[in-house]
């Protein structure tokens, strides 16, 4: 089986986008999603067979990759933070030495570069969507077809009902 590509309700306010590790995320809807929407959310996260035009694939996978760096460089802004800070309180008073400081810089700045690239993308794809709407609408209908997608977001039971034996 596949672990990449593009699915169908990854995540519950975004139709479809491209998933970099399709297992991983059904191991994290079973591990942090809420109990009631846990068989939802299974059902409906699949891989969308149909063709995507080439316009919407491209630009969504470039910001998949994009939004992936961009996980990547918070987390390294966030532990230079953390650095700092621990400089600050120990070290930087006493010896009044900034290295932590522009090594927190440069975080900061890689991060704020991915952000920006992200954004970047994120304003192309609602550029082009227009153009795609009705064909992507008509794809989901076809292999998806489910009732909880209101055009917006998955919409969940408030509790899952249990089949009676």
């Amino acid at each position: 089986m596949k672990n990449k590509g593009f699915t169908w309700h990854c995540h519950h306010n975004i139709l479809f986008e491209w998933c970099y590790d399709y297992k991983g995320r059904i191991k994290e809807i079973k591990r942090a999603k809420p109990q009631h929407e846990i068989k939802t959310r299974l059902k409906l996260f699949k891989f969308i067979k149909g063709k995507l035009p080439d316009e919407v694939a491209g630009i969504l996978r470039k910001y998949g990759e994009a939004y992936q760096r961009r996980i990547k460089t918070s987390r390294k802004e966030n532990k230079g933070w953390a650095i700092y800070l621990n400089a600050q309180n120990w070290q930087v008073v006493h010896n009044n030495d900034d290295r932590a400081w522009q090594k927190y810089k440069v975080c900061l700045l890689e991060d704020n570069r991915a952000l920006q690239e992200c954004d970047r993308l994120w304003e192309k794809w609602e550029e082009i969507f227009p153009k795609y709407k009705d064909y992507l609408e008509a794809l989901h209908k076809k292999e998806c077809g489910c009732k909880e997608w209101n055009g917006i977001m998955i919409v969940f039971p408030t509790q899952e009902i249990k089949q009676r034996s």
